[in-house]
């Protein structure tokens, strides 16, 4: 907290995720405005994909949707792909924008896609961050 941490990141394919702890993070850190994003690496460290936090904590704590903590947990841990894209609002690496796009294709691509963020990728496919309208 001290550091206003944005987004918290998973990498995918790793076991060791506990779905308390994942629970306990996202409701604390969730009640801070600087708090954004969660971002799924893939096991090399390359973006995979990100979502918004409050949205997915949300998700979360509805009963009845199929996704639960645990479940979530076995998604990140089995590294599946597949199922972590279909969640509501997650928003895919090839979405993402690279640091020298020009502001008016950014600009574009958040209206073609209907978002008012995006995330920047480096050219080696690491996560850079956000860029907000």
């Amino acid at each position: 907290m001290r550091r206003q941490v944005q987004a918290l990141e998973f990498l995918l394919g790793t076991s060791g995720y506990n779905p308390g702890a994942i629970q306990q993070y996202l409701d604390t850190l969730s009640k801070y405005p600087f708090f954004r994003f969660v971002v799924f690496l893939n096991a090399d460290r390359t973006f995979f994909g990100i979502v918004d936090a409050k949205k997915l904590l949300a998700l979360l704590e509805s009963p009845g949707n199929g996704l639960t903590f645990a479940s979530l947990t076995t998604l990140i841990s089995r590294g599946d792909r597949e199922q972590l894209a279909k969640l509501p609002g997650f928003v895919a690496a090839s979405d993402a924008v690279k640091s020298d796009d020009n502001k008016r294709e950014v600009l574009e691509k958040m209206e073609a896609k209907n978002f008012d963020w995006l995330p920047v990728r480096e050219p080696n496919g690491h996560f850079q961050g956000i860029v907000d309208r």
